[in-house]
């Protein structure tokens, strides 16, 4: 689930690392710093960026899988008190 940013898959359904998620997240974390004041400008703030991309991404994924039997299970528990 944290590493399905990464994860694509082959044509015969296997999973792969995924190039182009990995690339996209970088040069969408170092390419926003060229137009940012030269003291935001560095490696570091790349990797920063990078962070806060991969965090909302692994975030977001978390989300998908844990929230249907969350509710699932706040909703069964709810029935059994109101009944």
């Amino acid at each position: 689930m944290l590493l399905s940013p990464y994860e694509s898959h082959s044509n015969a359904g296997q999973p792969r690392f995924s190039a182009s998620s990995f690339l996209g997240g970088v040069g969408g974390a170092a390419i926003p710093l060229a137009w940012s004041p030269a003291s935001w400008q560095g490696w570091n703030n790349v990797g920063v960026n990078y962070a806060i991309w991969y965090g909302g991404l692994a975030g977001v994924n978390l989300v998908r899988e844990f929230y249907p039997s969350l509710v699932r299970h706040y909703k069964s528990k709810r029935d059994n008190v109101l009944r």
